[in-house]
């Protein structure tokens, strides 16, 4: 009989120490990635570093974030596998009486309660996120449809210009401006702009 309960958990135990495996495995290829992307755009060397010095400070209020959250997780995880070690203890301790009875029953009422609020709250939080995900892959749709219509062509949607909106700003700003200098704006832009030449 105690060789055929045996099979189950070493497959039990094996398929532990497979997931622990993978689990690992893709930690360490995240941070490589991580390391990579962070390599390639926020060296200071590099020609795009004042664009991405925005994108470096929300990643890394991200990362930080992250830590914060996982801390968290780590602390009411193992709050409830002390909850479940104590009652554990106790019944293992313990004599049966109707006080024992009553202090189980109070002890896993209270592992209960915690593992339905962290059940919830788990809950709540992939709702948030699932929803964020589709908004985001809503919009990178558009963008990625809105990108290829611009390099189509513009047969899908209109492009965005930034000249008609310069010329309005330029002409409200011409009226406060002296001629001369008027003058020089329309010949500086007549040339190719500031940077022309």
């Amino acid at each position: 009989m105690a060789a055929t309960t045996l099979p189950p958990r070493t497959s039990e135990k094996q398929r532990k120490v497979e997931a622990l495996i993978t689990l690992e495995q893709l930690g360490t290829r995240g941070a490589l990635l991580e390391k990579e992307t962070s390599m390639h755009l926020y060296s200071k060397r590099s020609e795009f570093r004042q664009d991405y010095c925005e994108l470096e400070e929300s990643d890394l209020k991200m990362a930080e974030n992250r830590k914060q959250e996982k801390l968290k997780l780590k602390q009411q995880l193992s709050k409830m596998h002390s909850n479940v070690s104590r009652f554990q203890r106790s019944l293992k301790d313990a004599k049966p009486s109707s006080e024992l009875v009553q202090k189980l029953k109070e002890m896993m009422d209270e592992i209960e309660t915690s593992i339905l609020a962290f059940k919830n709250q788990q809950r709540e939080i992939y709702e948030i996120l699932s929803k964020d995900e589709k908004v985001v892959s809503q919009e990178v749709s558009a963008f990625e449809k809105r990108i290829d219509s611009w390099s189509s062509g513009g047969a899908g949607g209109d492009p965005i210009s930034a000249k008609p909106v310069r010329v309005k700003a330029a002409t409200e700003s011409k009226k406060a401006m002296p001629p001369a200098v008027v003058a020089f704006e329309v010949r500086t832009m007549q040339i190719g702009g500031w940077m022309a030449g």
